[in-house]
This record gives structure tokens, sequence and C-alpha cells, in this order.
């Protein structure tokens, strides 16, 4: 394409260069003139014509620069798109919540139950029961008051207040504790031990070896019901501590 034809005409050169002069060939062909000069002008108006009519058509204009194109999504996909999006923060959330539970529990090879070993259920009512039950001595005792306003005692079974078991008694619930040191694993297992023959002497052989592993393998229980009727509340191992309650 030639260089002319990119080119704008302006109105007033296109009057200049081919109307004024067709207007004055086309008044020439009039009587008065010479025949040399009416001939000339009907030869330039002639011309004239035959230049307009060739004369070539400019290309449509277009716009160098791209218009952005808006794609409406349809309401479907908007529904789609925040879907999956829940989708992949539940997946998220599960996954942060399986990795915490694996985190928040014994790490080391904790004491398996001996069933070889019988252990005779006692009164939840008993005191003197509960605390010969450990089959230790008691290193100190702490009177205080529990969450529900009410007089309790806690009893310590360990001089080390990082691997040992305590019991606190009070009238309406038995909060038993046994804290852990991973790290020192012989003192680790001493304590598990004291865990799991109170936690057998206070709710049975069987009852209390199903929820001494449940918890030790890292199962959390806010609310458990026995068969006879117990109540246990709060049962859990963290990384460093085990503990439950027991409702009299």
């Amino acid at each position: 394409m030639n260089n002319f034809e990119n080119k704008k005409v302006s109105i007033p050169l296109a009057i200049g260069i081919f109307l004024i002069p067709l207007i004055f060939a086309w008044f020439t062909l009039k009587k008065g003139y010479s025949t040399k000069a009416r001939v000339l002008s009907f030869g330039w108006l002639i011309l004239g014509f035959i230049a307009f009519a060739l004369m070539p058509t400019p290309p449509g204009q277009t716009n160098s620069t791209p218009k952005a194109e808006v794609v409406e999504k349809t309401e479907a996909e908007k529904m789609a798109l925040a879907d999956a999006e829940a989708a992949e923060i539940r997946q998220k959330f599960e996954a942060r919540k399986a990795e915490l539970a694996e985190e928040d529990k014994p790490h080391f090879e904790w004491p398996r139950v001996d069933y070889t070993k019988a252990v005779a259920k006692i009164a939840s009512m008993d005191d003197q029961s509960i605390l010969k039950a450990v089959a230790k001595p008691i290193i100190e005792k702490e009177d205080i008051t529990n969450e529900n306003g009410e007089p309790a005692t806690i009893y310590y079974f360990s001089k080390n207040l990082v691997n040992g078991l305590d019991i606190a008694l009070s009238r309406e619930f038995i909060d038993v504790t046994w804290r852990f040191d991973e790290k020192d694993p012989v003192k680790a297992t001493d304590a598990f031990n004291d865990g799991q023959q109170i936690t057998r002497a206070l709710l049975g052989g069987k009852e209390g070896s199903n929820l001494y592993e449940a918890i030790a393998k890292g199962q959390k229980f806010d609310t458990l019901h026995l068969e006879d009727g117990t109540e246990i509340k709060n049962a859990r191992c963290g990384s460093s501590v085990c503990r439950y309650q027991i409702v009299r």
C-alpha cells in the first residue's frame, strides 16, 4: 500500500485542488469563451471526475491499543470458584489440625498395659483406698480450691515435678495427672506406669486399660460415659502431661 492511501486530505485542501478548478472549468464551457479555452476546460473537467473516481478509499481506522475484554463470570462459575476455595481452606485446616494432633501426644515408647498383672477396682468415694492404690508413698500434699470453688487436696507421689503422678481429691471430682519428660525415658516410663496403675484401679482392669492406651496414643475425650455409669471428663495426653477427671 502506497503512502498516498495512508495520508488524509483535509476538506479545504480538497476544495482547493479539485472543486474550485472544476467550477472554473464549468463556467468556461459557456458561450463567450474561445473554442480552445472551452476544450481545455472540458478536458480539465473530465480529468477531475476521473481523478475523483480513482481516488483510493482510506482504510478503516484501527485502534492500536487493544481493548481489554472483560469476561463476566456466570453465577454458577462464581459459586464453583467459591466452593473450590472453601474446599482448599478446609483441606489446609484439616492438615494443620492433624499436624497439631500428631505433635500434641507422647513421642516416646510409653509402657503398654501389662494384662498379666491384675488390679483390683476401688470405690471412687474412698479417698484412702485411692491413695493406697498408687502403691507409692505420698511425698507431699497441698490444700487448694478447685475450678468449681470447692476445697480439694493434691497428693504428690514424686519429688520430681517433671516426671511424676499427682492426684487431686475433692467432694465432686478425682483429678489424675502424670507429667513426663520424654527426653528422660526411664523416669517418663515410671510416671506412665503410675498413671496406668491408678487408672486401672479407679475404672477397672478393662475400662482403665482402654482409657490409658487411648489417651497415650493421642485420643482426647471431653466427656466419656462408661457402662457402669462412671463419667470421665477432659481425658487427654499432651507432649508432656496426661490427665483426666472422674466425676464422683
